[in-house]
């Protein structure tokens, strides 16, 4: 279906205004690239370029950041790189800039990774639930930065009831996805869910080796912790 993102931003009329719409807000940063890739003569080839660069650089600066690089890199050769980047383009772009994010959280660069959030969540929105790692950087959280998120969720959801995207709103949008997406099955899931699952397990035979020699042991623990409750929530996705 990316070709079809392609094809609808090849009309002569189709403004970025008529892109934003029809985005609905889950692709809009992938119906923004292929206006924009469009509109310089060029077609579905160079989008999947642009796409490729963007996980590739996430990814490189990943590993880089690893105790062993190289062995980051080959473990994620075979299913991330091979499966998911070179098979699912929009949620490709979406893994790249999370890995960016990933590799530059520390204390200090909290914004750096919410903007980098961000624009992952431009290109496939289920990336926005990474946004909690944030407080993984500190030892401590100030008590003032709890009304501060209440605040920016309650105002990021009046914002998205107030945009509108093909007559609905962006809130009804989402709203639309969703039921679409309970209506499509997954005969893979369930297998990649025990892919993620099976070295967790076996990590939390070595973790306090792990705790030694990763500065990013918080954050591999809540998502050890997301990969163990995913199996339990399998009983109810579609």
């Amino acid at each position: 279906n990316y070709i079809t993102y392609t094809d609808l931003a090849r009309a002569r009329e189709y403004s970025i205004g008529d892109t934003v719409a029809t985005a609905w807000g889950n692709a809009t940063g992938y119906m923004l690239l292929s206006w924009i890739v469009v509109k310089m003569g060029m077609g579905i080839y160079a989008v999947n370029s642009v796409c490729a660069a963007i996980f590739t650089v996430g990814l490189m600066k990943y590993c880089r950041n690893q105790p062993m690089p190289w062995v980051a890199l080959a473990a994620a050769i075979p299913y991330m790189v091979c499966a998911v980047a070179m098979g699912y383009t929009r949620q490709s772009v979406a893994i790249g800039f999370f890995l960016w994010a990933l590799s530059i959280l520390r204390p200090g660069n909290e914004f750096k990774y919410f903007g980098l959030i961000i624009l992952a969540s431009f290109f496939h929105f289920s990336v926005i639930i990474t946004l909690p790692l944030i407080f993984c950087t500190r030892e401590k959280i100030n008590w003032y930065l709890y009304p501060v998120v209440g605040l920016f969720l309650f105002g990021a959801f009046s914002l998205f009831t107030q945009i509108e995207t093909s007559g609905r709103s962006l809130v009804e949008g989402y709203a639309l996805i969703w039921e679409y997406t309970r209506t499509r099955g997954s005969a893979g899931g369930v297998l990649r869910t025990y892919l993620n699952a099976v070295p967790v397990f076996i990590a939390f035979f070595f973790w306090n080796r792990i705790k030694m020699i990763s500065t990013d042991y918080k954050i591999i623990k809540w998502m050890a912790i997301a990969c163990i409750i995913a199996i339990p929530a399998l009983s109810f996705s579609t």
